[in-house]
């Protein structure tokens, strides 16, 4: 017995020295370390796991960071952890996409859809924004993207501060620290970065109905009269003087001018840098230009004979050199890893971090790390903690994206999404756009949902996407989409149901049934009942009644109204008068308004209108009664005789 309590003493003690005087080193078998520039990092806890669409997986780990910096603030901005200990371990929350470089999975630099500049939104925000510009692509997962104009200071206010590439869309040409590129292309050569990025002169495209491209232009000048052959973009542009926002604003000649008053998109940078792209709408009028606006002035004869009234066109810069098979541009920050090791660190402060990586077989790799949380242990990174980070999910280059309050992850859970970080202002941040992980899929929408129905739909997809052969199942019964809407009535009130969906995808050449994402709905309780509504002249007044009843107490409000006179009931039975120059040639509206406590949230709103209380006059009720006493004696008679036969 002695024997044994001795081998257990020498085993905790062991545990304890080895625990807490050794940090870092592995304990258990399963515990990997990974160093570089003097940081270390490990997983001691994962959270969750979540295995998302197309072989995309998102993981929350509690890890540990160490560095051999010290002196810094150890949570960042938040102080209250203290000064960095070199060497010691501090918490971490961490988040990590693993997308798998296939056809099909693409990253998307998405902002926010706006004629005529940019707005800022969060990410889920930005998700929801992509899906409806993008039907028959789903957002699976997103983290935040480029670092920008947060203060609005510049002349474009809230522009991104690097690169942005979006489907092909150069939006702004620009680079700053760094330019990380994505193919969508399923090979290994996912991502590019650490190279030039270039761009060609402005061009001009023209596109036919379907969206193609039938041609190509160059741009010769910029807010000036054309010379022979040659053509010219007008816009309006905005510029500083002194901190001060204003607008150099041009005028379009008429001769020879195709103007867009109403762009998609039309992004004025400066002088010689534009983006744009919409229909004409204007042909050969002199017209002033407003911010987003723009026109072609042309003497080239090939280019007259295309242009007209609703002509999709384009102004950009097309992408050459390195970064010319990238569809997706973004701007970033310094590099973390290169060639499978840790990388050149400048920043010594910690802040909460967003990154992105690729592995050696094209694999890509987004996190973030929550900071500026102590007391949730969420202490933040610097570059050399997050350069070990990145090495640890199996990353041979990686880089900073823009981090602090903009820091968020979210993935997709049914037809809603979950910011799966923490981030450091508490809420949501918004930015000026987020790296999207998309597939192609069919999104349904619900359109309405009452305590009996329900109304689905969906958008026509794009021209890369076909979507077909629409099936959809509620409670047992399946029904096509019909010009992309479907409607199940007969359902009970509040019930949950199941929504499950089959259709044929064609992407790229391919056809394939697709099973969708079944998601639950729940109808809306009990729908009012109006027994009675009526109203009825009596001494130069209207007398107006009503009996209704909500046995599910939905309702929020009721009232009576009569041109402008608003009268709000307390009782579910009653009667009130109003005067008749108040009634006198107008509708009497009995108005219900309340929430059908459905899933997705319905509120509703119903009126009745009031039908006149007739009374029956005191002469008809006599005829009536002689005509009753009429039919009883025909009857009786009729009775008589047929015994009387017999």
């Amino acid at each position: 017995m002695e024997k044994t309590i001795k081998k257990i003493t020498i085993f905790i003690f062991t545990f304890i020295v080895t625990t807490l005087l050794l940090p870092g080193i592995t304990v258990f078998s399963e515990t990997v370390v990974t160093e570089t520039l003097g940081a270390r990092y490990y997983v001691e806890e994962n959270v969750e796991i979540n295995y998302l669409r197309s072989g995309i997986v998102h993981v929350k780990d509690k890890a540990m960071s160490s560095t051999d910096e010290s002196g810094m603030s150890a949570g960042g901005s938040d102080a209250s952890g203290g000064n960095v200990i070199a060497d010691q371990y501090y918490p971490q929350s961490v988040n990590v996409l693993t997308v798998p470089s296939q056809l099909g999975v693409k990253v998307v630099n998405w902002s926010l859809s706006n004629a005529l500049g940019w707005t800022l939104a969060t990410v889920r925000d930005l998700a929801k924004d992509f899906e409806r510009n993008n039907p028959g692509w789903k957002v699976v997962a997103a983290v935040n993207g480029d670092f920008f104009d947060i203060s609005a200071k510049g002349a474009l206010p809230y522009q991104s501060g690097g690169v942005t590439v979006s489907n092909g869309e150069v939006f702004r040409p620009f680079t700053n620290t760094a330019t990380i590129g994505y193919t969508n292309n399923g090979t290994e050569n996912s991502l590019v970065a650490r190279k030039t990025f270039q761009v060609d002169k402005h061009q001009l495209d023209v596109f036919d109905d379907n969206g193609d491209i039938i041609t190509t232009f160059a741009i010769d000048n910029f807010n000036d009269v054309p010379s022979v052959g040659e053509t010219s973009l007008y816009f309006t542009y905005p510029y500083l003087e002194n901190e001060v926002r204003k607008e150099k604003t041009q005028t379009v000649p008429a001769e020879n001018s195709f103007t867009v008053t109403s762009p998609i998109r039309g992004l004025a940078m400066g002088a010689n840098n534009f983006y744009g792209k919409g229909k004409i709408n204007v042909v050969g009028e002199e017209l002033t230009l407003t911010l987003g606006q723009f026109a072609v002035v042309t003497k080239n004869p090939e280019l007259q004979a295309l242009l007209d009234q609703d002509v999709l066109i384009r102004i950009q810069q097309p992408v050459m050199g390195d970064y010319a098979e990238c569809d997706n541009i973004i701007g970033g920050g310094v590099t973390l890893v290169a060639d499978g090791e840790g990388y050149n660190p400048t920043d010594l402060y910690r802040h909460p971090r967003t990154m992105v990586g690729r592995k050696a077989d094209g694999t890509l790799v987004f996190a973030t790390v929550d900071g500026r949380q102590v007391s949730k242990n969420m202490y933040g990174m610097i570059q050399e903690e997050m350069a070990a980070l990145m090495l640890h999910y199996g990353c041979v280059e990686a880089y900073n994206l823009d981090g602090g309050g903009s820091t968020t992850m979210i993935i997709r859970e049914g037809n809603n999404f979950r910011v799966v970080n923490s981030p450091s202002d508490g809420s949501e941040r918004r930015d000026a756009n987020a790296l999207l992980i998309v597939v192609p899929e069919l999104t349904i929408n619900i359109d309405s949902i009452t305590d009996h129905s329900v109304n689905l739909s969906m958008l026509t997809s794009q021209k890369e996407v076909f979507i077909d052969n629409v099936q959809v199942t509620i409670n047992n019964q399946t029904l096509p989409m019909v010009d992309n809407k479907v409607e199940f009535i007969n359902l009970n009130p509040k019930q949950s149901y199941e929504v499950t969906f089959t259709y044929d995808l064609t992407y790229q050449g391919s056809t394939e049934e697709m099973n969708g994402e079944p998601f639950t709905i729940t109808t809306g309780k009990t729908k009012p009942i109006v027994n009675k509504f009526t109203y009825e002249l009596k001494d130069n007044e209207y007398l107006i009644s009503w009996d209704y009843s909500d046995p599910d107490q939905t309702l929020t409000q009721v009232f009576i109204k009569v041109g402008t006179e608003i009268e709000f009931l307390k009782q579910t039975t009653g009667s009130i008068t109003m005067a008749k120059s108040k009634v006198e040639g107008k509708t009497i509206n009995l108005v219900f308004k309340g929430d059908w406590d459905s899933d997705p949230s319905g509120r509703f709103e119903f009126t009745y209108i009031a039908e006149e209380d007739k009374p029956i006059k005191k002469g008809c009720q006599l005829n009536a009664s002689l005509y009753y006493m009429q039919t009883i004696l025909t009857l009786s008679a009729i009775l008589i005789v047929f015994k009387r036969k017999k």
